[in-house]
């Protein structure tokens, strides 16, 4: 009677141990992928900050201006080219 109950305590605890470091494992696993996830997030905010800063630049009027003036080589019209329609 002993032996039986000494060799179900002994095959509980080592269920318990298995159990145990499987547990471990997949919080280890979870935690790594939580990590890798944390860097691809700070990663994707640093683009996004650095997308944001370049539309501002790129829409700013001075900007728009001079590479209307310096690359496609128009200027404001006199004003003897402006021409008011009225309705």
């Amino acid at each position: 009677m002993q032996r039986a109950i000494a060799l179900i305590l002994l095959v509980s605890v080592v269920v318990s141990a298995v159990a145990l470091s499987f547990s471990r494992e997949q919080s280890r696993r979870a935690y790594t992928e939580l990590e890798t996830l944390n860097k691809a997030r700070d990663a994707a905010n640093i683009e996004w900050g650095k997308l944001k800063l370049e539309q501002a630049t790129a829409s700013e009027n001075s900007r728009i201006e001079k590479v209307a003036r310096e690359n496609l080589g128009l200027n404001y019209p006199t004003s003897k080219q402006v021409v008011v329609v009225k309705p």
